[in-house]
């Protein structure tokens, strides 16, 4: 066999032993990767499904900053725009809409 022929023979191989090497190591690097996209996944499932039960509480505090803001907004004294119902200042019971009940004696 010719030395050329020989070179060339040792030169492919040691070409294809270098690319061999390099996708091995590249395929350690993505294993390595791909294992921790995976425990950022999961963290970021655990993190969704614990917000979600957030949702009905946050709507909850929204409506009652609306309501505070619309108390504020009102004009003060008195007139049907200045107190709101007996019912409404005691939370909302319609039971107690209407006057306390004083003994009769205190009257």
């Amino acid at each position: 066999m010719e030395p050329v022929a020989v070179f060339t023979i040792v030169a492919v191989a040691v070409t294809v032993l270098v690319l061999a090497a390099y996708l091995i190591a590249l395929a350690l690097v993505l294993r390595r990767v791909g294992s921790r996209l995976e425990t950022v996944v999961s963290a970021l499932r655990a993190v969704s499904e614990r917000t979600t039960a957030a949702g009905p509480l946050l709507e909850a505090i929204g409506a009652e900053l609306d309501g505070g803001r619309a108390a504020l907004e009102r004009p003060p004294g008195g007139g049907s725009r200045g107190r709101p119902p007996r019912a409404e200042r005691v939370g909302g019971d319609p039971s107690l809409a209407g006057e306390p009940s004083v003994p009769e004696g205190q009257r």
